[in-house]
């Protein structure tokens, strides 16, 4: 049998037309509010209009159904399904940052973890142990290549 579990959460989408005309400060949001002064009718000034769903999807394969029975630590099993292709809830939500469709403001406010962020970072050192640019080996707990110090990788 298969079975899956679902993490969701649902920060605002951001109001494009109101933000690439304007770039408020939201100082300057409050300001044009009190003065009675135009702002995005879509958005009335808060820059966000509704909300976009962000998912985290883990199909309960073999090795993880054997972690869960064995009562494995939650961080172990999140790393392991990261291993196995699950997209967590931050990398989902970066994202939508870089289509633009949120901040990473609401982004923080929303999903940041630090074990969602550790699940990403370890699955990404044990398949990356290999300089893209210089070719060199590196070890699982470098960031960054001490030969030509490049980023090993970056969280998509």
């Amino acid at each position: 049998m298969n079975w899956l579990t679902l993490g969701y959460r649902l920060p605002r989408d951001l109001e494009v037309t109101f933000y690439k005309a304007n770039e408020p400060l939201p100082e300057e949001i409050q300001a044009a509010k009190e003065n009675h002064q135009a702002v995005c009718e879509k958005c009335k000034g808060v820059g966000y209009r509704g909300r976009c769903g962000v998912y985290e999807i883990m199909q309960v394969t073999e090795r993880l159904q054997s972690l869960i029975t064995a009562g494995a630590p939650t961080e172990q099993i999140k790393e392991v399904a990261v291993e196995e292709g699950m997209k967590t809830l931050l990398a989902y939500s970066l994202n939508l940052v870089h289509q633009g469709h949120t901040t990473l403001a609401e982004v923080e406010r929303v999903t940041f973890t630090d074990t969602g962020l550790e699940a990403e970072l370890k699955a990404k050192r044990k398949t990356s142990l290999t300089c893209r640019v210089c070719g060199a080996e590196a070890k699982p707990e470098w960031l960054d290549c001490p030969y030509c110090t490049t980023p090993r990788f970056a969280i998509e």
